[in-house]
């Protein structure tokens, strides 16, 4: 992947590319929930039901963070490991193995004790044993896989929990110094503080290099079915982003987004929302991998496993029980990844995909029957109330 200074990212040949793709989050161990040690069925799916998926955030440094504290953390004293443990490098190499064939990948750390939780002597901002090792750490994770295919580059701090705008800009230079030590062609993901919080984007987090990608969060929901009033107060929470990008010529990547079921407005909402938002997406330019949620979107079961992380194995059968509104979802979410019906999918998939499309046709087929019955009914009390003869049906 080649970073220019207008901004664009390009594949290899030249074709500017676009991220869009999904977060996945391994923990050694177990962790339970929506995370686990090894890649699964599910996630080896996404780019053969979605075709356009093409970037993977791989959530799985986890380096002094509390959800692996007292077990799967992936810190070490070794500095020939470079601070990390082996069972961890060994994962990360599963991994990437999967990902990085068919998708462009980000090596993401997530170490929230590192960032700010710790307290005082035990984050990167307080204790420079700390900070010297985990920049290590980046160094040697660049040389390790430097020249591997797909690897887009390291986000070297996801979502710091500290206020200092200014500590967190230096550990962001010195981080991406390292990651380009150990690999020029990588890129630098990095983001603002508190927690990606895109209202905080500024020039005071501008890196003077053309391969840094900023992030920032968009979990701000908003509720309607006037597609033109979901879309208007979506551009206003995300103006400062893209004015962001468009002043400074450099990527944004919305690193999070996404509904939950218990979303307020019902299904109609939700798909609003999903539409519009990943309209603005698209025409802003803006790179993006949807959130795992640990309630998953109401969408078909054979989809669900590429459009997000299930918390739990897919039930069986995958289609008897679907709702209806799954496929609005569906269309919503999974559509603007252009779901090719010409791909060739596994045989048991494809049945499973067919099965849903026959219930999908079968579920309009019964509105249409009731609505033709509720009018005939309308007519009837009409009728009555106003004592007219009704029309005979041969």
């Amino acid at each position: 992947m080649t970073f220019h200074p207008n901004g664009t990212l390009t594949e290899p040949g030249g074709k500017p590319i676009l991220l869009r793709g999904f977060t996945f989050d391994y923990k050694r161990g177990p962790h339970g929930g929506h995370s686990q040690k090894n890649v699964t069925d599910e996630d080896r799916q996404v780019s053969t039901l979605l075709p356009n998926t093409n970037f993977a955030r791989l959530v799985m440094v986890h380096w002094h963070d509390e959800p692996t504290r007292h077990h799967g953390d992936c810190a070490s004293d070794d500095p020939a490991l470079g601070f990390l443990n082996q069972p961890c490098l060994d994962q990360f190499d599963r991994i990437i193995k999967w990902a990085a064939k068919r998708m462009w990948v980000t090596i993401t750390a997530r170490a929230s004790l590192a960032a700010g939780d710790g307290g005082p002597g035990r984050t990167i901002f307080n204790n420079a044993t700390l900070r010297k090792q985990m920049v290590s750490m980046w160094g040697f994770l660049a040389r390790r896989y430097t020249g591997h295919e797909h690897i887009a580059g390291y986000e070297v701090m996801s979502e710091p929990r500290v206020g200092d705008a200014s500590a967190v800009h230096a550990f962001h230079l010195t981080a991406c110094h390292h990651v380009w030590k150990g690999d020029p062609a990588a890129g630098c993901f990095v983001g603002p503080t508190k927690f990606y919080d895109r209202t905080h984007l500024s020039s005071a987090y501008l890196i003077a290099d053309a391969r840094v990608v900023y992030a920032a969060n968009m979990f701000d929901y908003v509720e309607g079915t006037d597609a033109g009033e979901v879309r208007a107060a979506l551009l206003r929470k995300l103006g400062m982003i893209s004015n962001f990008s468009t002043t400074f010529s450099v990527p944004v990547w919305v690193d999070q987004w996404g509904v939950q079921d218990d979303s307020p407005g019902g299904e109609v909402a939700h798909a609003t929302y999903l539409r519009e938002i990943l309209q603005i997406f698209g025409e802003a330019r803006f790179h993006w991998s949807c959130e795992h949620v640990r309630t998953p979107l109401p969408v078909p079961a054979t989809v669900c496993t590429a459009c997000m992380r299930r918390p739990r194995p897919l039930p069986k059968p995958l289609c008897e029980s679907v709702p209806s509104r799954s496929f609005r979802l569906w269309r919503a979410l999974c559509g603007r990844l252009d779901l090719a019906t010409s791909v060739r999918l596994p045989r048991r998939l494809s049945g499973h995909v067919r099965a849903a499309q026959r219930f999908a046709r079968l579920r309009t087929d019964q509105a249409a029957r009731l609505r033709s019955v509720y009018r005939a009914v309308a007519r009837a009390r009409a009728a009555v109330q106003t004592d007219q003869a009704l029309p005979v049906q041969a």
